[in-house]
């Protein structure tokens, strides 16, 4: 005969592992935030010394009147190892009669219109590879 946990016993038990991963994810978004303060220390430090030298200069720029540009980043696509392979490749499938695909297409099936020239590349590259590989 097998024993039968109590229902308040698992109850405790789920609640119990909820709260140890609300901790979890928690701790982690804690990490994320001291990073990023002290990568701001860091900014803000090199933007001291650049007002300094500024100063420094023979022409003065009252540095108040600069106005913030953003700084060019390029996104940072989330991709599993293999995801990109996987999507190529059952994008090439999935084609009837085996009818060529644009590489514009298999993208823009996998991210968003502001991502596809990121993503372009890799499936480029992938599909240079795939190209080799059959000859």
């Amino acid at each position: 005969m097998v024993n039968r946990i109590p229902p308040s016993l698992n109850w405790l038990i789920d609640k119990r592992a909820r709260l140890a991963g609300d901790i979890q994810r928690t701790n982690k978004a804690l990490l994320k935030v001291q990073h990023l303060v002290s990568k701001l220390r860091e900014l803000e430090t090199a933007l001291e010394a650049v007002d300094r030298s500024l100063q420094l200069h023979e022409i003065q720029v009252d540095v108040e009147n600069i106005k913030p540009i953003r700084s060019h980043q390029t996104p940072k696509l989330k991709f599993q190892h293999g995801d990109i392979s996987h999507l190529v490749l059952m994008h090439l499938r999935s084609q009837k009669n085996n009818s060529p695909i644009a590489k514009h297409r298999i993208c823009l099936r996998a991210v968003s219109p502001p991502y596809v020239s990121h993503l372009l590349l890799w499936v480029s590259q992938l599909l240079l590879g795939l190209y080799i590989i059959w000859l």
